[in-house]
């Protein structure tokens, strides 16, 4: 009888035990996600009471502490790399110290080492604008390729060699018409081009360089002759793409000049997506800065 009222005790110990375990996953599964209000009412639901002001004095602190030292050494690293991936997105701070509504747009900016790197970094940096002097703020001494989509603020500085997006071009075309129509011809340019990127993938980086001369380059003299060979209205969907793509047309070209470079930004675009997933849950910053 001792046996049997010892294993009912161990069952529900058990029991409790799963149910606390399963409860921390699923918080800690959705704590990338979900806001600090979320949070608090799913703590609550397990009889723990843990405030959403506590645990966002908890991120800050810990951050402020161990995190800005590695912060600093992520944008040193990213500096010395050959090419890097840039993309940003709006996002809303309350109490900006430049007295501008709460309604502006700041800006999440993201800056991303290539897939090929030993060190692969991820580097996120906040500012209350879109200027050009965020990009020199983080990429302070960089000189070298940096993939980007179409933002003038990329364009013409010294230091950086821009390599245009052809997703972007793609998508302009994409967004411009019906099956058969002019725009369409402009998309199966691009996926032409991606195609071939394909067969491309698993060659060295002097291979591919080679073979893009032989293979790439006369399909992209072919499109820019194509685009200019016939007039459009500028403000129409098509004449935005052509425009799109021939302000963009030597950046759009520099992937020809590096076997290592690639042919769009989809994993800068990536890698900034769950950020703008998650600004539908968290919505906004109180502050711009913690310090």
């Amino acid at each position: 009888m001792l046996f049997f009222y010892f294993a009912v005790v161990v069952l529900i110990v058990l029991r409790l035990c799963i149910g606390i375990k399963m409860a921390l996953f699923y918080c800690i599964n959705d704590l990338n996600r979900a806001s600090f209000s979320g949070q608090e009412k799913e703590w609550q639901q397990y009889e723990i009471n843990v405030s959403r002001k506590t645990m966002a004095n908890w991120i800050i602190c810990s951050s402020q502490s161990w995190l800005e030292p590695i912060y600093e050494r992520f944008r040193l690293e990213l500096n010395k790399q050959d090419a890097i991936n840039a993309d940003e997105t709006p996002y809303q701070t309350l109490n900006r110290p430049d007295g501008r509504p709460a309604s502006s747009d700041a800006r999440i900016w993201l800056f991303q080492t290539n897939k090929n790197s030993p060190r692969p970094i991820s580097y996120y940096h906040s500012s209350l604008t879109r200027a050009r002097s965020n990009i020199d703020e983080v990429l302070s001494v960089y000189d070298c390729y940096l993939h980007c989509d179409g933002y003038s603020a990329y364009q013409n500085m010294p230091n950086l060699k821009v390599v245009a997006c052809w997703a972007h071009v793609r998508r302009k075309f994409f967004e411009a018409g019906d099956e058969r129509g002019m725009a369409a011809i402009g998309k199966n340019y691009c996926d032409q081009l991606f195609a071939l990127e394909q067969q491309f993938k698993k060659l060295s980086a002097d291979a591919r360089k080679a073979y893009r001369q032989l293979k790439s380059k006369p399909l992209l003299d072919e499109f820019w002759e194509w685009i200019g060979s016939f007039p459009v209205i500028a403000k129409s969907k098509l004449g935005r793409a052509i425009a799109y793509a021939q302000n963009l047309k030597d950046e759009l070209m520099t992937f020809l000049d590096d076997g290592n470079l690639v042919i769009s930004n989809n994993l800068a675009e990536r890698q900034i997506r769950p950020l703008t997933i998650g600004r539908k849950n968290f919505m906004f910053s109180t502050k711009y800065s913690w310090s």
